[in-house]
């Protein structure tokens, strides 16, 4: 079976991107990478930033696309994250 949302549209930095789903907020392990959700009524952009476990500065700095906002939810898939390491 052919999975279409296991299948990167973007890429930043070296990082593979997709438009992510809006639930559960937070960060969810999904086929192939993390769904990240974020909810926020203010906000007019959104980063996600990536610690490695036991590190003070970040690894990844990545802005969600603005095409990833539905509303008030921002949300992207980050494909092959070594989420066992990450903060």
């Amino acid at each position: 079976m052919f999975r279409i949302d296991t299948h990167p549209t973007h890429e930043k930095d070296g990082f593979k991107l997709r438009v992510g789903r809006p639930l559960p907020f937070g960060a969810t392990l999904v086929p192939e990478g993390v769904n990240f959700s974020i909810f926020s009524r203010e906000a007019t952009s959104c980063e996600l930033v990536l610690f490695k476990k036991d590190e003070d500065k970040p690894f990844a700095i990545i802005p969600f696309p603005a095409e990833f906002r539905s509303g008030n939810v921002y949300t992207m898939v980050v494909f092959d994250l070594d989420f066992e390491n990450i903060d």
